[in-house]
């Protein structure tokens, strides 16, 4: 198995679906030989601005990678849960670059 650990970019661009990028995207969350490891962090970048404006499908998305993660690095959960919740009330988002 391959212990895989993804960049926002990655999964956005499996989410939105609509390039080459995209698929390529799908093709690595659909490999059976890789186990997925997730974090805070990537939720932090992830689920804020969703979650703003409300994108329940884009959330279920993200939340379903969440759900099929092998393991899921923790930092301090009320660090984390502050930020989700000010990011999520605000409408912000941690820095991206899609390159």
């Amino acid at each position: 198995m391959i212990l895989t650990y993804l960049d926002t970019g990655v999964l956005i661009a499996a989410f939105r679906g609509e390039n080459i990028i995209a698929e390529k995207a799908l093709t690595i969350l659909e490999d059976s030989q890789r186990l997925f490891i997730s974090s805070d962090i990537l939720k932090l970048e992830l689920l804020p601005k969703a979650i703003f404006h409300k994108k329940e499908l884009e959330i279920a998305f993200y939340q379903a990678f969440f759900d099929i993660a092998y393991q899921h690095l923790e930092t301090s959960p009320y660090l984390i849960q502050q930020a989700l919740d000010l990011a999520s009330q605000y409408g912000l988002a941690a820095q991206v670059n899609m390159v």
